[in-house]
């Protein structure tokens, strides 16, 4: 569908030579051998007829032999010979003169306007330099000249496509239909279009169309399974995968996709299983071996991880995906030090150069109205909003002027929620990063804050571009992003004391860094289960890429040390049939008792804690959410204040709580408070009674309070800047 086309009859004046016309019929009927022949003879026998030229070097270009000499000569005999200069464009197009084919036919279509094809391959040249409007504008000249030119119409879609102009696009793939409907690509470019417009139902329409005509398209059933995976039917898109990777097996896009669906269904094993048979067909699929690396952090086991995301970072030391799932990975692992993680961090942000900024026009007075930008793609139903909700709606609006970028892939309810709490609202999707930093610098911000750190779809190539003269971090991966552009990283002096390591520099709230808003509905606390069993439940509710063999051997010991107790692992990895029983042969192998523990998926994880006495927290890498979702069902939970400041939240929350008793500083001594407390049934009723009471009157629900501090950070920041003190 991409090729050049040609005219193959020649001028009208030469027509008259009977030999001329029987070489057209020839190249006409692509037998271009005998027209070579033929023409070698008639171009030794008149060596001026330009039309015998032009006939050898279009019989000489179709057969792949050099055919620049014959086309130069034809045109130098006829400078007006349009279809001669076309010829002669495509020719020198191959040969990578683009530049030149395009005056080729722009000059053919001066001669004859009506040359439809000229306006065709000026088209394909246009578009070959990045003339994305100019090239639609050649594929509509082709087929005004020709209304039945079906490839004209076909690129003229796909240019419109490459533009964004989606339903433009859409509406000539239709035009294209009515010329020739039993072309697999229209189907295939129109489910494309549609999906990208949010239509997954019509383009699952669209893709089954091309499939019929061409079953063994692996890229339409690739496709076909992703606009399934969005309507929910996710069995059948892993069919399409398969059958694609059966006509494919190292298809880029199908294998990337399967694999993506069993790390959202928590099929850890088979994930693994996928990536090592790619892997041995196609050792250097860096995105697939750096998925290895995922599955087996997922599934606890970071023997490996270092290893196989070492090697596809050696493949690809450039690729953004690679770099997101790496540093995603250490900082879970169990066996480096904050150290080692910390640099991964730098070497990733050094790739960034420095940006090169100007200020000198911004505004430096401190008492005025600071415009404030936060980017994000987690303005949704993600647990992100328990803690955006209690900052942006108590944000004193009058001080402040709120600047939301979002980069969410689909608007939901909060969503709309959130676009309420802000006087500016920029969806940022699909933009690039240095469009969004123009929009950020237009709108004047103050103080950018990154909302996700190194999170799916963050966005800190907007960041490494300094957009803003201060700019922060907060919540997101609760880290350091490893970028020099960002200025500071709010925390707290539980998580982050001291010697602590971010490449920013560290602004600490007095109480907590962050406040939870608990869902509209829960669940009602009820006494601790203990009471009524007779034997403690101890219970982990988190990712499973927290834990690992450090957490295990704890966990056995607790159990062997209370021969009665039972343990609690409540998420979609462990309730997976196939994940399941390798996560047992792993707690088996670290001296785990798992005739004691229950696997599963609760529907809804409030109900499901109350089944739980004592959560344990995960370490070196601690929990977030789940501990806060635990306390506010009454559930407390022993923390191992570890590498800072991922290792300490829930010593944050503890000592914020006045349950610093909780806190252990050792494995041991984490050993010895679950088993101390697990003693104390009382203590641990009173404790789940009062709870909510206890966090209501606490820093870690006092949104007000948080936003004032949150506020007082910045005004301390840009007052820094505006006098001129460099950041410490």
């Amino acid at each position: 569908m991409g090729n050049q086309q040609r005219r193959y009859f020649l001028s009208e004046r030469e027509a008259p030579h009977e030999r001329l016309n029987q070489l057209a019929a020839l190249l006409q009927a692509g037998r271009h051998g005998e027209a070579e022949v033929q023409a070698l003879a008639l171009v030794s026998e008149h060596p001026l007829l330009s039309g015998a030229w032009l006939a050898l070097g279009v019989s000489m270009e179709s057969q792949g032999k050099p055919s620049l000499a014959a086309l130069n000569r034809a045109v130098r005999l006829d400078p007006e010979n349009a279809t001669a200069l076309c010829n002669l464009g495509v020719a020198e197009q191959r040969q990578g003169q683009t530049g030149r084919a395009v005056e080729r036919y722009q000059k053919a279509i001066e001669i004859d306007p009506n040359l439809a094809e000229a306006h065709y391959n000026l088209g394909l040249g246009l578009r070959a330099l990045g003339s994305g409007q100019k090239a639609c504008d050649a594929f509509r000249g082709a087929t005004q000249v020709q209304p039945d030119y079906f490839d004209a119409y076909f690129q003229l879609g796909l240019m419109q496509q490459d533009l964004g102009h989606i339903q433009a696009a859409i509406d000539t793939y239709n035009l294209a239909l009515h010329l020739n409907s039993t072309h697999h690509m229209i189907y295939y470019n129109l489910g494309l279009g549609l999906q990208s417009l949010g239509r997954p139902e019509e383009a699952v329409e669209q893709y089954r169309k091309a499939l019929d005509l061409e079953p063994n398209f692996p890229d339409a059933l690739n496709n076909l399974a992703l606009a399934l995976r969005e309507v929910g039917q996710t069995e059948p898109a892993i069919e399409c995968c398969r059958r694609a990777l059966e006509i494919d097996p190292v298809h880029y896009h199908a294998n990337l996709q399967l694999n993506l669906i069993y790390m959202d269904q928590k099929r850890l094993v088979e994930s693994e299983l996928l990536c090592r048979k790619v892997l041995q067909a196609k050792p250097d699929f860096a995105e697939m071996r750096q998925n290895l690396a995922r599955a087996l952090a997922y599934m606890s086991d970071f023997d490996d991880v270092l290893r196989e995301s070492d090697q596809a970072l050696r493949d690809k030391p450039d690729q953004s995906v690679i770099w997101e799932q790496r540093l995603y990975c250490l900082s879970y692992h169990p066996d480096l030090s904050a150290e080692d993680i910390f640099q991964e961090f730098v070497r990733w942000g050094d790739r960034f150069p420095a940006p090169q900024t100007d200020f000198s026009t911004h505004d430096c007075n401190p008492n005025r109205r600071l415009r404030i930008g936060y980017v994000s793609p987690d303005f949704r139903s993600h647990s992100s909003r328990f803690y955006f909700w209690p900052l942006f709606c108590n944000h004193d609006k009058g001080a402040f002027e709120l600047f939301a970028y979002s980069n969410v892939e689909k608007e939901v309810a909060w969503t709309r929620l959130f676009r309420g709490q802000f006087e500016h609202w920029r969806d940022i999707r699909g933009v690039g990063d240095e469009a969004v930093a123009g929009l950020v610098k237009e709108d004047g911000i103050d103080i950018l804050v990154d909302l996700c750190g190194h999170m799916q779809d963050e966005r800190l190539g907007v960041f490494a571009r300094k957009p803003a003269p201060i700019q922060a971090t907060w919540l997101g991966s609760a880290w350091t992003t490893g970028l020099k552009a960002i200025d500071y990283a709010l925390f707290d002096p539980f998580v982050a004391p001291e010697g602590t390591l971010t490449r920013e520099t560290i602004h600490r709230l007095p109480h907590s860094f962050m406040v939870f808003q608990p869902p509209l509905e829960t669940a009602d606390i009820i006494p601790p289960p203990c009471l009524k069993n007779g034997h403690i439940t101890f219970g982990y509710t988190g990712r499973s890429e927290r834990l690992n063999h450090r957490t295990f051997t704890v966990w056995g010991e607790i159990l062997r040390r209370l021969p009665e107790a039972r343990l609690v692992l409540d998420y979609a990895s462990f309730a997976e049939p196939k994940t399941q029983g390798r996560f047992r042969d792993f707690l088996v192998k670290h001296g785990v008792d798992t005739d004691r523990v229950t696997m599963r998926r609760s529907p809804k994880i409030f109900p499901g804690l109350n089944d739980i006495d004592i959560l344990l927290d995960s370490f070196p890498h601690g929990g977030g959410t789940m501990l806060m979702d635990a306390l506010w069902m009454g559930v407390p939970f022993v923390t191992l204040a570890s590498r800072p400041p991922v290792g300490r939240l829930g010593l944050g929350m503890l000592m914020n709580l006045g349950l610093p008793e909780w806190v252990a500083y050792t494995e041991e001594e984490y050993i010895e408070k679950a088993c101390a407390f697990a003693l104390d049934g009382l203590l641990l009723k009173d404790l789940r009674l009062g709870m909510r009471e206890r966090m209501g009157n606490s820093p870690l629900m006092d949104g007000p309070g948080f936003a004032r501090s949150v506020e007082n950070a910045y005004r301390a920041m840009f007052d820094c800047w505006s006098r001129g003190v460099p950041v410490d």
